[in-house]
């Protein structure tokens, strides 16, 4: 997968200075003492990862991840751990071992039929099938595919049907589960667009858990797009105001929304988070050949299905900057875009705190994670909204 590699030349700061300990098999163990794979885990798996790369460079050795029982605190947790994996392997030549016990919980269900299943036993033969199973899969309740960079529009079309078939048969409802193939086949297309790397998408549903409260079966649907890539999600249109000398009216009005906001930078709200919030503007995009493209057609769509879900998270990181999606703040009023405030402003008025997320670590490209939890009966409660 293009410019994976960058998960770990971003982060060369973050290295445990001490040679980590080999046993007499010519292995290194990481020791997992937590309960909860989250940012700072995956950090601390960094830091190991960079400190055997920088005093075992030759990559003949064992890598043994034991995780222990524990959880993956949301699907981009997953998805990032099995990509450190997939470098060690496929860039770096060492054989990785990988043993968890997954705890319950509908937002790491993933972890259940991941392709790090393939790594129990550490051998090389293994570690081949996780390399090719990490780019396409096919398994149970789970669908994993690398979308290349120069994927046109028929194959998008292709994979958002592809999408909406998988959904589907997992018990997702017709409608939701076009909606969220919509979604989905956006986040691919914008990826294709800013920075022109692969895309790799990742869908897991989680349909064997009992809501006592209601006594139903809720669903659950996580889902992982990431792009890894040099470009960060706000560069492009930051470039674009700055150095398109013939600027549409659309993106003249951008640009002085730029000037207003200078007032609002501060520690908790920079520069890098405005970008990333006109990204999602009406008909803006990076693109010096598009007039007229890019739009709020992403957060119609989440506000749509957040409106609908009994619970959701939905958010993405791109560098060490993100923004969470919540259904009140991606509302959009006549002339006034997309704010990620509560006044629903974004020309006029900063995002809320609420909204801005920060992350410990670089993520290179764009990283979104996208939870809902639905009622089970989705179809019938949809159609009313």
């Amino acid at each position: 997968m293009k410019d994976i590699e960058l998960l770990l030349d971003d982060n060369k700061a973050y290295v445990y200075n001490k040679r980590p300990k080999m046993s007499q098999k010519l292995c290194i163990v990481f020791k997992n003492r937590t309960k909860v794979i989250d940012a700072i885990t995956i950090k601390r798996i960094i830091c190991f990862v960079n400190g055997i790369r920088k005093f075992y460079p030759k990559g003949a050795y064992k890598i043994y991840f034991d995780l222990g029982p524990t959880v993956f605190k949301d699907k981009i947790s997953c998805t990032i751990f099995e990509s450190i994996c997939y470098v060690l392997i496929k860039n770096f030549n060492y054989t990785v071992q990988v043993s968890y016990l997954l705890l319950p919980n509908i937002e790491s269900e993933g972890g259940s039929t991941s392709p790090l299943l393939l790594l129990k036993d550490g051998k090389k033969e293994s570690c081949g099938n996780y390399i090719q199973k990490f780019c396409d899969s096919l398994y149970k309740n789970h669908y994993r595919k690398v979308v290349p960079a120069e994927a046109d529009g028929p194959f998008l079309s292709f994979q958002m049907g592809d999408i909406e078939s998988f959904l589907k048969f997992n018990g997702v409802g017709e409608l939701y589960a076009k909606e969220l193939a919509k979604v989905i086949a956006e986040l691919i297309g914008n990826a294709n667009e800013h920075t022109e790397g692969d895309c790799l998408v990742d869908i897991d549903v989680a349909n064997n858990y009992y809501n006592n409260r209601s006594h139903k079966k809720p669903i659950g649907v996580n889902v992982a797009v990431i792009n890894y890539s040099p470009i960060k999600l706000g560069d492009p249109v930051k470039i674009r105001l700055f150095e398109d000398p013939q600027l549409p009216v659309q993106y003249l009005k951008v640009r002085d929304a730029y000037y207003t906001h200078q007032a609002f930078f501060d520690e908790s709200y920079t520069e890098e988070d405005f970008f990333n919030v006109a990204s999602f503007q009406h008909k803006i995009s990076g693109d010096m050949k598009k007039v007229c493209t890019g739009g709020t057609g992403l957060t119609k769509l989440l506000h749509s299905l957040e409106s609908y879900a009994e619970a959701h998270k939905c958010y993405f990181l791109s560098g060490k900057r993100g923004l969470c999606f919540f259904q009140d703040e991606i509302t959009t009023k006549e002339n006034r875009g997309v704010g990620f405030n509560k006044e629903n402003d974004f020309y006029n008025h900063r995002p809320s705190e609420k909204s801005i997320a920060n992350c410990i670590i670089t993520i290179p490209g764009t990283a979104y994670n996208l939870t809902f939890i639905f009622p089970e009966d989705t179809e019938d409660n949809y159609g009313d909204n």
